[in-house]
């Protein structure tokens, strides 16, 4: 069956099929591979605006949920993502402004700036700056909703790209998934042992896929067993992690098919024994495929929030003030130097 919905200004189609036949698979593993990627480089650049919402559970959190609300904005040249988190205390805690945690990433097109605040305080905020941005496959990554554009945390790109350049076979009959005849892709390379579900009646999209990472597989760029994490004041690391990603529903904006909901399943065996299981779903709030206007893309933040330079390794240290970096002095300082500058000149 299919339903009709409505999704901000576009017209959606959810669908939902059951009893569907099941072909044989008749295409060679690295060309789904490659219609699967095409099709994701193509709605990623598409999105010029896309919203996201993220909760996620972790057993060495205590199984206590985060919510992440996410924003991508992209243009072609420059790009911001915007994020707004939460930790629950408990289920009646409300999420607000005031007690988010707020992580801004901007390229104007000159600089990069990096945002955080973890309170109200100018104390509790800062920026880092740059003259170089992240490549774009790093913010892809970063961005809100992972499971949407079938990517896992430790991954730069989708998982059909990274398939791609491993060695990969197709299984010779389809199968299905949520209703729909769906290619089955496996390979195994530095990366790890992947197995995807390409469905070529939602634009060759991943609709299911399953990783599994052993101590030398690549996370991060690194090897497994050397990516150390901060969790609880302890470092650990993981031997062996696994991911389990479903796709519950898909959308149509114009001739674009894209993921509108998914989970993750993830289980890593930790280094100093035991497991951290986690569950994440991720929700596509809103899309659109019109410019953002030239003032999303213009630095602002608070007045007197530190910075960090990263291209400066002098002795001064640096604030933001009405729209620009400028020395953290004191005024009648700042204005002494300004005067024996301007008398030696």
């Amino acid at each position: 069956m299919r339903i009709r919905a409505s999704f901000g200004a576009f017209s959606i189609c959810l669908c939902q099929m059951a009893g569907a036949a099941v072909p044989p698979a008749t295409m060679p593993a690295l060309e789904v591979l490659s219609r699967s990627s095409v099709s994701l480089s193509a709605t990623s650049v598409q999105q010029a605006e896309t919203e996201a919402e993220t909760t996620m559970s972790s057993s060495l959190w205590g199984n206590r949920q985060q919510r992440v609300l996410s924003r991508f904005l992209d243009d072609g040249k420059r790009l911001r993502l915007d994020f707004r988190s939460w930790h629950p205390r408990s289920t009646t805690e409300e999420s607000t402004d005031k007690n988010a945690q707020v992580s801004e990433f901007l390229w104007d097109g000159s600089h990069w700036y990096e945002y955080y605040t973890f309170g109200s305080a100018p104390e509790a905020r800062y920026i880092v700056t740059r003259k170089h941005a992240l490549e774009r496959k790093q913010a892809d990554s970063a961005r809100g909703g992972a499971a949407l554009e079938a990517r896992i945390d430790g991954d730069a790109d989708p998982i059909p790209t990274t398939m791609g350049r491993n060695q990969a076979f197709i299984h010779p009959e389809t199968q299905d998934v949520g209703g729909f005849a769906c290619y089955v892709v496996e390979s195994k390379g530095p990366d790890g042992a992947y197995t995807a579900w390409i469905d070529p009646a939602h634009g060759y999209l991943v609709a299911k896929a399953d990783v599994e990472k052993g101590s030398g597989d690549l996370l991060f760029g690194s090897p497994l067993k050397d990516e150390k994490r901060d969790m609880h004041g302890h470092r650990y690391a993981f031997t062996h992690i696994s991911f389990k990603i479903r796709i519950s529903e898909f959308m149509k904006v114009g001739d674009v098919w894209l993921a509108k909901s998914a989970t993750t399943e993830s289980v890593g065996t930790l280094d100093q024994g035991g497991q951290n299981s986690q569950h994440e779903e991720d929700r596509r709030i809103s899309i659109s495929l019109l410019k953002p206007a030239d003032s999303a893309f213009v630095p602002d933040f608070p007045n007197l929030t530190r910075v960090m330079d990263t291209d400066y390794s002098g002795p001064i240290h640096w604030r933001w003030n009405n729209g620009r970096v400028e020395p953290d002095v004191d005024e009648a300082v700042k204005e002494q130097v300004e005067k024996a500058v301007q008398d030696r000149d």
